[in-house]
């Protein structure tokens, strides 16, 4: 299954490494003689990354495009938290926090001396406004719902924020991570937010040709260590042979209905599971890479367990005999929907 998580390349880019599938660079990745805030080599080279949704807009607080997280999450906006490569949850612009004693409340310690890329200070209030808006009414963001259990944050020192939660909960602070609820916003900058994003990661945007590509620039002013590519192109390809080609040449969600019909029989869903073969799906969508989670959590998640993924093994005999068995031997039609990816 596709699970919807921030994924943003800032994780691989930041230490000048990048996977090779699904991309391709041009120019020179070298180091240069000059280095960026945090010490590091200052960027160098282009990288082009071939994808094939393009964002309807640039706002990831109103849609749940995964293609806008994509291009801007931890790598124009970033989040108090966020996830490692290997799923932890990690300080960001948060320089730490500590959990109250009854764990109702998170006290986050807010990183100094960062800046958004027009040039304004990153600060407590700024934190206070961008959770506040989130669970605020008339709020569009995607995931509100994800903060349940918010019931209120504020700053309690010039450096210090203190949010607090109705009853402990394990995976709240996973999700100020993984989502983009948790994006930190620069509010003198969200009346643009969906045609010119404002953060403080280690690009900002540059520039977008609708439904062709998006362009992010390495941030001069950036508070950690230089990202490894001196701009990134998000290339968008509607064809996925044409994507294909221009990759070789160097240039789902899903869900089903349990309500009616067929699959309202747990027999008819469980056939459905056993006829899925995965590793097939793995090795043809990912070229292998890439690991069988058989659920939406993934590793990482508080609720995540590796028994799923062997929980229905491919078997086809197995599915028809269940499908015999909820009655229908001969099969059935079902029509897909799939929202936005």
């Amino acid at each position: 299954m596709v699970n919807r998580r921030s994924t943003g390349l800032a994780a691989l880019v930041l230490t000048g490494m990048v996977l090779a599938a699904g991309c391709s660079s041009s120019g020179s990745s070298g180091s240069t003689a000059s280095t960026g805030p945090g010490g590091s080599a200052a960027p160098a080279g282009t990288l082009t990354i071939g994808s094939s949704a393009a964002p309807p807009s640039l706002d990831p607080t109103s849609s749940p495009s995964a293609a806008i997280d994509e291009v801007l999450d931890y790598n124009v906006y970033q989040h108090l938290v966020q996830l490692s490569p290997s799923g932890q949850v990690v300080p960001v612009l948060a320089s730490g926090y500590a959990w109250s004693a009854n764990r109702k409340t998170i006290t986050f310690t807010i990183r100094q001396g960062v800046k958004f890329s027009n040039g304004d200070p990153l600060t407590a209030a700024d934190v206070v406004y961008s959770i506040d808006r989130v669970v605020a009414k008339g709020s569009k963001y995607p995931y509100a719902s994800l903060m349940g259990t918010l019931t209120s944050v504020k700053q309690t020192s010039p450096t210090t924020v203190a949010v607090a939660l109705s009853q402990p909960d394990q995976e709240w602070l996973y999700q100020l991570a993984a989502y983009s609820n948790g994006v930190i916003l620069d509010p003198n900058a969200v009346s643009k937010i969906a045609a010119d994003p404002v953060g403080t990661g280690p690009y900002e945007y540059k520039s977008q040709v609708t439904n062709y590509s998006a362009t992010l620039a390495a941030n001069p002013d950036y508070w950690g260590s230089a990202p490894g590519f001196a701009t990134v192109v998000f290339r968008y390809f509607t064809d996925p042979t044409a994507e294909n080609s221009a990759l070789l040449s160097g240039q789902i969600q899903l869900t089903l209905n349990n309500a009616s019909g067929p699959l309202k029989n747990v027999l008819v869903r469980q056939a459905i599971s056993y006829a899925i073969n995965r590793q097939a799906i793995l090795q043809t969508v990912g070229g292998g890479f890439g690991t069988v989670i058989g659920s939406d959590t993934v590793p990482g998640d508080p609720w995540y367990s590796s028994s799923y993924a062997m929980a229905y093994p491919y078997d086809p005999a197995k599915a028809r005999q269940l499908l015999k068995e909820a009655g229908y031997p001969n099969g059935f039609s079902l029509t897909l929907t799939l929202p936005q990816p």
